[in-house]
């Protein structure tokens, strides 16, 4: 026992040393939590600190563009989630409201992992649910999002306000596991998408990365704009003056004029090579 208490406290000292690369620091707390359900468990072992740490290093690791380094903290934020007991209701909750912000912020390669573990959050804090709930009282204090210890962020007297932003996201599959979260959903499924765990983080991070201009799923193709065939008709004709532009509701009845023919053969080249380039 002396030996263990030995190696947890030097795993401990390890995860909370600024010297030490942050990729060490995360296998140092998922080896402190391994030790913690084996031969720790007849250990009364106080995570506080271990959680203070992850806390605190959210903001910094959520924007780093290496998938292993994210698929290795959504590996420790599991953890968190995992865990039954021996984790403040306070605690949990201020990682749920940090992950939401942090969700608005990232890409959507890493906001939809992050989505998934605090999904796990929720389920396993009851407490949890009045941040989810409207009300009208007026609190006496309000949530601190700069202090580092999750237990004095007072997280329990806000709103998540942030699920109700990313359910309206532009990307499809974190609107639609943001909406399944508001809707309070047991499962995570989107367009036949494996159900995000922190087992296939990392397969996740690498399926949604639009790094390199790729976007999954495909963007659907818009439908044609009806002006443009006036705009090409008016190529072929080689007369400008008779398109005519709506105007917006609210100007005045005279807005509304002929577009001005190009006055040059260049003026005209420009026009031709622009609308040219609309043609499929």
């Amino acid at each position: 026992i002396s030996l263990l208490q030995d190696l947890l406290s030097h795993l401990s000292d390890l995860m909370t040393d600024d010297d030490m690369p942050i990729t060490t620091r995360m296998e140092a707390f998922l080896t402190l939590h391994a030790l913690k359900q084996g031969e720790g468990q007849a250990l009364m072992i106080d995570f506080k600190r271990a959680h203070a740490f992850l806390y605190q290093i959210l903001n910094q690791v959520a924007f780093e563009t290496d998938p292993n380094q994210l698929a290795l903290l959504v590996s420790c934020l599991s953890k968190i989630a995992q865990e039954k007991k021996g984790i403040e209701p306070a605690r949990l909750a201020a990682f749920i409201k940090r992950l939401f912000g942090l969700c608005l912020r990232v890409p959507p390669a890493t906001a939809l992992p992050l989505l998934a573990v605090t999904q796990s959050m929720i389920e396993n804090c009851s407490q949890s649910k009045q941040m989810f709930e409207h009300d009208e009282m007026v609190q006496m204090s309000s949530f601190d999002p700069e202090v580092d210890d999750p237990d004095f962020s007072n997280v329990l007297s806000s709103k998540v306000w942030e699920l109700c932003l990313l359910s309206h996201s532009f990307h499809p599959a974190l609107e639609t596991v943001a909406s399944q979260i508001r809707k309070v959903s047991n499962a995570i499924n989107v367009a036949g998408v494996p159900v995000f765990t922190a087992a296939n983080a990392l397969n996740v991070i690498k399926t949604f990365d639009d790094s390199r201009g790729n976007f999954f799923p495909a963007v659907t193709r818009p439908k044609s704009n009806p002006i443009k065939k006036k705009f090409l008709k008016a190529i072929e004709t080689g007369s400008f003056t008779h398109i005519r532009v709506r105007a917006p509701s609210c100007a005045s009845p005279g807005f509304v004029k002929p577009l001005p023919a190009a006055s040059t053969e260049s003026e005209t080249n420009v026009l031709l090579e622009w609308f040219s380039n609309k043609r499929e």
